[in-house]
């Protein structure tokens, strides 16, 4: 093709482009706008799994961004099953989640009454429950794929009725001085009165229980937000008595 067959099509080329609508794309996400999309929200159901040494479970919570959410998690550790209550929540400026776990334990006997699943809107259930350190535990993740696939992978410690605990007995101390600071008694600037009194002192037992780390991978199963079948209520964690 020569020169001037080039030229007699220069314009023909050149009107089809400037007559040509070119498509609007608007620029979201990456670093102009903090990997942040317009109307994008972490909100929904996240299922997840729990893997440690001889330990797997399994979690489902939800995530809202305007109310307080909730969910479930079982966890098999050490031939000991646990079970009970998640909450966790997402940051999607810095990309992560994390979460808290909380079990719930058969009443010892002769511990008491405590609350049932019944009392908490589950009548065909009759066992009780209650909130006794059976398992807790937390962890953190990192989330990718936000907002339209997300997934999430981290790492946690959760503690459970197989991990060993060290526990020490309440006992006197005996009899310690207290003073206190010297004060003038208002006959002279220079003759402070010291106060000193004496009491028992008594050291409280203390529970120390060892953790077991995991790590957890998941994702975002659902764009609606969870919601639990069941509820769990319980008596108030045990407190250190006196010898």
């Amino acid at each position: 093709m020569n020169n001037r067959t080039l030229k007699a099509f220069a314009p023909l080329v050149l009107a089809s482009l400037l007559l040509q609508t070119p498509a609007a794309f608007a620029i979201t996400g990456g670093p102009f706008d903090n990997n942040q999309s317009s109307g994008s929200s972490p909100a929904g159901t996240y299922s997840g799994v729990m893997t440690g040494k001889n330990l797997i479970g399994m979690t489902q919570f939800g995530i809202s961004i305007s109310s307080e959410s909730n969910g479930r998690f079982t966890v098999f550790h050490e031939g000991i099953m646990s079970y009970g209550v998640a909450q966790c929540i997402a940051d999607p400026a810095s990309q992560r989640i994390a979460g808290a776990f909380l079990g719930v334990a058969l009443l010892p006997n002769g511990e008491g009454n405590g609350s049932t699943a019944a009392d908490a809107g589950d009548a065909n259930s009759t066992q009780t429950i209650t909130v006794r350190s059976s398992a807790e535990g937390a962890f953190t993740a990192e989330m990718k794929g936000y907002p339209v696939t997300i997934t999430f992978e981290g790492e946690g410690q959760i503690s459970t009725v197989a991990n060993p605990v060290t526990v020490t007995d309440g006992t006197a101390a005996g009899t310690v001085t207290v003073t206190g600071a010297g004060t003038a008694d208002g006959e002279g600037a220079n003759d402070p009165q010291i106060v000193q009194t004496e009491a028992n002192a008594t050291i409280y037992s203390t529970t120390v229980r060892a953790t077991t780390p995991f790590e957890i991978r998941g994702s975002r199963t659902s764009l609606t937000g969870y919601t639990s079948i069941n509820s769990f209520t319980g008596l108030e964690p045990l407190v250190p008595t006196n010898p």
